[in-house]
């Protein structure tokens, strides 16, 4: 029964080895080992049967490895755990804690005065530097905003540069407001801000590794996603690789 051809000459050993294979690839843990197993097979049965041609063993047991980390990854969503904390505890996610607890460090009365201060601060502006802040909220960018007042990006660069300081001012006077932080929302006019990684996979914050940059300075953005499928096809070729000395 287990010599039975699934498809494209593999056999329900083989479906039994690369679900096992996928189950020790995976190192979450967050869930029993036969869940897991169930859950590769599954997903490499599946893609078996539909594939055109014949996928490779490395192929196969990656489709159980992501389909168990899909898995666990719906299982963290449904239950607001924090993937970036060690401690994967439930409910534990900014987000969930946000929507669900409705719990914010600030009092509500210091965000309340601080929304009132932003209008009466912003109303106290000349008019020129206000339209100007005005705009750059609704377009989003500089180049926007300019072309929307009839202005050269270099002249609404200086309002918005004199708008920050007179605000900033008045907003911690009467003692000195602190050095003021460069508007980073855009990489470049010229490209757009890359999102994802050559492979489609989002540069979330749990996503995201960041490495020193050897030789240069600042640091290089890694896909976290990326480098986990490399490792798993590296255990896979090494399992693949006993499995057919064994043999």
């Amino acid at each position: 029964m287990n010599d039975l051809e699934v498809r494209h000459g593999y056999t329900l050993i083989d479906l039994h080895r690369f679900a096992a294979s996928a189950v020790a690839a995976d190192r979450s843990l967050a869930s029993n080992a036969h869940l897991r197993y169930d859950i590769a097979w599954s997903a490499i049965a599946e893609a078996l049967i539909e594939a055109g041609e014949p996928p490779s063993p490395q192929e196969l047991v990656r489709v159980g490895w992501q389909a168990i980390y899909a898995d666990v990854k719906q299982g963290w969503q449904l239950y607001g755990v924090a993937r970036s904390s060690g401690e994967r505890a439930v409910g534990s996610a900014p987000r969930f804690v946000t929507y669900w607890r409705h719990t914010h460090e600030t009092p509500v009365e210091e965000r309340l005065v601080e929304r009132i201060a932003v209008w009466e601060v912003l109303g106290s502006l000349p008019p020129v530097y206000r339209d100007a802040v005005v705009a750059l909220a609704a377009h989003g960018t500089l180049q926007g905003a300019a072309q929307a007042l009839g202005i050269t990006e270099a002249a609404m660069k200086g309002r918005i540069a004199t708008a920050k300081r007179r605000f900033a001012a008045r907003w911690y006077a009467p003692e000195a407001p602190p050095r003021l932080r460069i508007d980073r929302r855009v990489g470049s006019y010229a490209t757009a801000l890359v999102t994802h990684c050559a492979h489609g996979h989002e540069y979330t914050p749990e996503n995201t590794r960041w490495d020193r940059n050897p030789g240069r300075r600042g640091k290089v953005r890694r896909c976290r996603a990326c480098e986990r499928i490399r490792s798993a096809d590296r255990r896979a070729r090494r399992l693949t690789a006993l499995a057919t000395d064994a043999a």
